[in-house]
């Protein structure tokens, strides 16, 4: 089996100033402008209302700047949500954020003996810390035999957060942390959590053990972890999809997903007599995955989890295209549409489609590139064409003239929706960019907000792509970490 990842960049930075620029029509695309002079912080009508439903103090993004999180409202105010001492540049910093605006923010430093001091803390919509952590990581021999290490963090609505800890020493441990919004915290050993809690407080949880069928339930408050529920048939494979929790089962029916979300468990149909060649080509974690089989006749299944539905569909791409990339499988968007990389002899575009038979172009055609990576968000797709790692493809010297199309690197986010597309590219120069780090969608997918960078300095650009305007931040210096969320 192979199951597809999708692939999401974000970004960060701190700020001081702030640029507002209004648009009432469709923004045409615009080549990479250089960072906006600081100017006072001022407070508009909102370019950037109906982004996100911003916290109680109106913050609409987060991240982290040098050591410190840092947020950003609507009206373009800033301000600093939880202050740190300064880091080196080796510190790793995670972020996350809920639902209804908690952060769960973790800092990793290094420390002498060689090891890691590692903090991680609760910050409430309100603002401030709920709770803090600290833990200690002494290396033994290597950097790779260590004591426990925090590894990721979880944040769920209600503030509940999940943390995954391992250990690489000779035991190879793992275990799973919950801490409840008052900072209690209890322990599962030689456990890992697939996704954070539930509505009910409990946690999706593999247990240490070679078993497919080793996924269960944790509930921290009573401190009971329990399997699934038994089905028919021979488990192959079990996971979560967002909110579901899917098993992919074979019996003397054929193969069939089940698929359970609360007291509601569906079992439906698949078109494979047996598992074998088969493979997920992607899912959704709004409850749709897509297989298909490497010795079939090019169709695919497309699994509606929400709706209980399976359909089949014949893929067919134009005349005179092929997909990009080693699988050349296609993928999904958040309302299961097929999405596809496609490309003739100079020139590759992202295609949409319904029934796998009739695609719609997205964004403008690129080339000059190893490989192009797709993500969407609730209507806005996010296009990156890079030769950071090899994408099995490869260009003639000479193409065609496209008055529209982009050579080399190149990075778009276009809702189809109203038309706006915000185009930010480095030119035929594969190697550099003017983008720190990509591009972060809200959950909304109406915005978008990266980073441009030029010499020291940098500008936040968080841009309306539903109701139109734009708003700048200029950046005094190169002080950004690895993480911009929304809200």
């Amino acid at each position: 089996m192979n199951r597809a990842r999708s692939l999401l960049v974000a970004l960060l930075l701190p700020a001081c100033g702030a640029e507002v620029i209004s648009a009432a029509a469709p923004v045409a695309p615009v080549a990479p402008v250089g960072p906006v002079a600081p100017v006072a912080p001022v407070a508009p009508a909102g370019p950037l209302g109906g982004c996100v439903a911003p916290r109680a103090d109106g913050a609409v993004l987060a991240w982290v700047g040098g050591s410190d999180v840092r947020a950003l409202d609507a009206r373009g105010t800033l301000r600093t949500l939880d202050a740190a001492e300064p880091a080196d540049d080796d510190t790793v910093t995670q972020l996350e954020a809920s639902d209804d605006g908690y952060l769960v923010v973790a800092r990793h430093r290094r420390t002498t003996p060689p090891g890691a001091r590692i903090t991680y803390a609760l910050l409430g919509p309100e603002g401030g810390a709920r709770w803090r952590r600290e833990q200690t990581v002494t290396y033994s021999s290597s950097p790779f035999r260590s004591t426990l290490s925090l590894r990721n963090l979880m944040v769920s609505s209600g503030g509940a957060v999940v943390a995954n800890h391992a250990s690489f020493d000779t035991t190879s441990r793992s275990s799973v942390e919950w801490l409840a919004p008052d900072g209690t915290s209890r322990w599962l050993e030689d456990a890992t959590a697939a996704r954070g809690a539930d509505e009910a407080g409990r946690v999706l949880v593999r247990r240490r053990t070679d078993a497919v069928s080793d996924l269960r339930w944790w509930d921290p408050r009573r401190d009971v972890a329990e399997a699934l529920p038994a089905h028919e048939g021979a488990q192959q494979e079990a996971f979560a999809v967002g909110p579901y929790t899917v098993s992919y089962t074979l019996g003397a029916a054929g193969a069939s997903i089940v698929s359970r979300r609360g007291a509601r468990v569906d079992r439906l149909a698949l078109p494979f007599a047996t598992t074998d060649g088969s493979q997920f080509l992607s899912t959704r974690d709004e409850g749709w995955m897509l297989l298909g089989q490497r010795a079939g006749d090019g169709s695919v299944v497309r699994v509606d989890l929400a709706g209980g539905r399976v359909e089949t569909l014949a893929v067919q791409y134009p005349p005179g295209l092929r997909a990009v990339g080693f699988y050349g499988g296609p993928g999904l968007d958040a309302d299961g549409a097929l999405l596809a990389v496609l490309r003739d002899d100079d020139w590759a575009r992202l295609y949409r489609s319904e029934d796998g038979a009739r695609w719609t172009p997205i964004g403008r055609p690129v080339s000059g590139t190893l490989g192009v990576m797709v993500s969407s968000r609730a209507g806005t797709y996010v296009i990156q064409a890079h030769s950071d790692l090899y994408g099995g493809e490869s260009w003639p010297d000479t193409v065609r003239d496209e008055p529209d199309g982009l050579r080399g690197y190149s990075l778009q986010a276009v809702r189809p929706e109203t038309g706006r597309e915000m185009v930010v590219r480095a030119g035929e120069d594969t190697r550099l960019s003017p983008v720190g780090e990509g591009l972060a969608v809200a959950s909304t997918g109406r915005c978008a907000a990266w980073v441009e960078v030029t010499g020291e300095a940098s500008t936040l650009r968080v841009v309306n792509l539903a109701a139109g305007g734009e708003l700048r931040v200029a950046l005094p210096r190169r002080d950004y970490a690895r993480h911009l969320v929304w809200f």
